[in-house]
């Protein structure tokens, strides 16, 4: 098992600090949780959102973190595909792949906010033939020597990609998202990953078992593909029920905010009520046996997962706060699991 850490960045209007602070501590942070073992840094980004703020650019940041740092990996988890252009994209990518030297991972997924499509005037419908055509675009830009393209959102004529990606047969795509419609969305989000030949950033049983049908029916080795995904709100702690009450208010921005923007989509099935919520972050908070056991867990009821991802920290909330668990886990925890 690996172990990876999603950052977002995320401060609402009420946050004190200095965005150019928050951004270089976390930078530092990046040299720490290297230097601790942690295998990959998954950069979060979505737009316009006064509310709660951002990553806006997950691209510019990785350039900062590929950096900073010399071994672990560097990934986009993830760009919202739909509202980019895939040529450029394809452009950051490879000049993000000659600076980490051959490090970095491009995470895309469909999106969902619809404050986001209104605003760049995209229609939310076709964000999925977006993120199909996106994908096969940005693969011929980095694997082919002349290719043109008629999609229904891209024109592309005798196209000669250059330079192309130091990384053979080019840096790993990541597709997020669990299709937000039920067992028939996530096999449609399964199928839909492993017929472009991509890995995927979720952790979920029943995406897992469906993943891996689709990779073999498409006429793939599973073994050859990634799952990243499973960590959560995972917060480990000598004492987890103070570090519960000294963190919830940040955990439950958070939580807040993924309640009300999957409802604005749609999307929301799970938990509404506040104290059912809050009572599942807190069983998130947890000492190093709790930890141990949730991996555990997770390898026993989704053996297709290979790297554990966390949130490494939540909103308003400085970096430094998150340390101690961060180090907690990786001295404590990763050594059991790692292969």
């Amino acid at each position: 098992m690996k172990f990876g850490l999603y950052y977002d960045l995320r401060f609402t209007p009420k946050w004190s600090g200095k965005p150019s602070e928050l951004y270089n501590e976390f930078l530092d942070q990046c040299e720490m949780v290297e230097e601790l073992g942690y295998d990959c840094i998954w950069l979060c980004e979505h737009h316009y959102d006064p509310k709660v703020s951002w990553i806006p650019s997950a691209l510019t940041l990785a350039a900062a973190v590929a950096a900073r740092t010399k071994r672990i990996k560097i990934g986009t988890g993830i760009i919202v595909l739909p509202q980019h252009d895939p040529v450029r994209v394809a452009e950051a990518a490879t000049v993000l792949d000659y600076v980490s030297n051959g490090r970095f991972r491009l995470g895309v997924a469909v999106g969902y906010r619809v404050s986001e499509f209104r605003a760049d005037n995209i229609d939310r419908s076709e964000r999925v033939p977006r993120l199909i055509e996106g994908i096969k675009i940005i693969q011929s830009c980095w694997t082919e020597d002349k290719f043109s393209y008629d999609g229904r959102f891209r024109k592309i004529t005798d196209m000669e990609f250059a330079p192309k990606p130091v990384s053979k047969p080019h840096p790993p795509i990541y597709v997020g998202g669990g299709g937000g419609g039920g067992a028939e969305g996530t096999e449609r989000a399964a199928n839909r990953a492993a017929s472009l030949g991509c890995n995927v950033l979720i952790g979920g049983r029943d995406f897992g078992i469906a993943y891996h049908k689709a990779l073999k029916k498409n006429g793939h080795d599973p073994s050859k593909f990634e799952m990243a995904g499973g960590g959560g709100g995972l917060w480990v702690s000598d004492d987890p029920e103070k570090d519960w009450e000294e963190v919830k208010e940040h955990v439950m921005i958070r939580n807040d905010w993924y309640l009300y923007e999957h409802m604005q989509a749609g999307q929301r099935t799970g938990e509404t009520d506040y104290g059912a919520r809050l009572r599942g972050e807190r069983a998130r908070f947890v000492d190093v046996s709790g930890a141990i056991e949730h991996v555990d867990r997770l390898i026993k009821e989704v053996p297709q997962v290979t790297e554990m991802v966390r949130w490494a920290g939540y909103p308003d909330m400085p970096l430094s706060r998150s340390v101690k668990s961060l180090e907690l886990f990786a001295r404590k925890v990763m050594p059991r699991f790692l292969h």
